[in-house]
């Protein structure tokens, strides 16, 4: 979601909260981002972290593997979401560990941090940039925000399909590079395009309602149950989906 665009908080906790138990199977791409946030995090030597957007733990383990000395506040605004996390993460050492469940929207938290992150969980805030400076201000001097999400161009395919066939897009709107570059000129962007090959249409939208991936853009009319069967079974063929992951590094000088 972009700055300005409205969503539905209850929503977006109840879905991913329903869904905690299957989103680590089938959060493949997530899985990856994750991977590849920690890796750009190796050089770094935190003594306090907070991770936004903790999910079922797929960035924390990374956290405490890399920085085991470090104070670590893992958030997730579903509570469900913290329950999984906490049993993915009790073969670790969760001596310096603390969960809490909080809106990375609204922190309410005192104290600064030397690392911030977030993986793949931005891109679905409401007010995104003022929400991100938000952030930044939670920094101490020298601490960096780094985060992965979603970029605009992702899902194109899918995109296309619902324009071809003349049907609303339901996926949310999400930030571009460019728009993440208007509002921090100083931030770090690198951007990959990861595919992942879904067996039909039908199995990549389950594996969206799996991760509880299924809050829609402002405006989004539903299909009726005979027009989604007719859409599913006009592409009951492989499809490739493409993601946009983008990484984004600000450093608080």
């Amino acid at each position: 979601m972009i700055q300005g665009m409205k969503v539905n908080k209850k929503h977006i906790i109840d879905r991913f909260g329903r869904h905690a138990k299957t989103y680590s199977s089938v959060a493949t791409v997530q899985a990856y981002a994750a991977s590849q946030l920690a890796v750009s995090l190796q050089t770094l030597s935190p003594a306090s972290i907070l991770e936004i957007g903790c999910g079922t733990g797929l960035l924390s383990q990374h956290l405490l593997r890399q920085f085991p000395n470090a104070s670590c506040l893992l958030t997730d605004m579903a509570w469900p979401m913290l329950q999984e996390c906490h049993s993915f993460l009790s073969s670790l050492s969760l001596a310096n560990v603390n969960l809490a469940c909080m809106d990375g929207e609204r922190l309410s938290v005192d104290s600064s941090f030397d690392l911030i992150v977030s993986s793949m969980t931005l891109h679905w805030f409401s007010d995104f940039y003022t929400s991100c400076q938000n952030i930044i201000k939670q920094l101490t001097s020298g601490g960096r925000f780094v985060f992965t999400l979603l970029g605009d161009s992702s899902f194109s395919e899918w995109h296309a399909i619902c324009k071809s066939e003349n049907v609303p897009i339901a996926t949310p709107i999400f930030p571009s590079v460019e728009s993440l570059l208007n509002h921090f000129p100083a931030m770090d962007i690198r951007v990959e395009r990861h595919q992942k090959t879904y067996p039909s249409v039908h199995a990549f939208l389950h594996t969206l309602r799996q991760l509880g991936a299924t809050s829609t853009r402002p405006g989004y009319a539903p299909l009726s149950v005979g027009s989604l069967r007719k859409l599913l079974r006009q592409f009951n063929q492989e499809i490739t989906i493409s993601y946009e992951v983008v990484q984004g590094c600000y450093i608080n000088d």
